[in-house]
């Protein structure tokens, strides 16, 4: 990647990250239960400006030569490995979900 490239990306993921810091503060915010409601940032315009940001290094990837591909010689992870990462992510995110719903409506009573 050329030296002007790296500037554009890095220029990219600078203007993402005050994008996304700065424009959802800026749009009202419906009355809801949240933590975003109290801090006044807007939830869909964040993930709209997640979206047009990822599309954008979706589209432009390419032409900076980024690529997915394994370097020579790495095998890539069994589906088996895949499906037991998987299942301990969807385990562990379930018992925080509990634990924390637990707390909350414990403190409610």
């Amino acid at each position: 990647m050329t030296k002007q490239k790296r500037w554009l990306v890095a220029g990219w993921a600078v203007l993402a990250v005050a994008a996304l810091l700065w424009l959802p503060y800026r749009f009202s915010v419906a009355p809801t239960l949240s933590d975003s409601y109290l801090f006044g940032f807007n939830n869909r315009v964040g993930i709209a400006i997640v979206l047009v940001f990822g599309l954008g290094i979706a589209v432009f990837a390419p032409g900076f030569g980024i690529s997915a591909t394994l370097p020579e010689g790495e095998k890539p992870l069994s589906r088996s490995t895949l499906y037991k990462a998987l299942a301990l992510t969807l385990a562990a995110s379930g018992a925080a979900s509990a634990s924390s719903t637990s707390r909350s409506t414990s403190s409610i009573a």
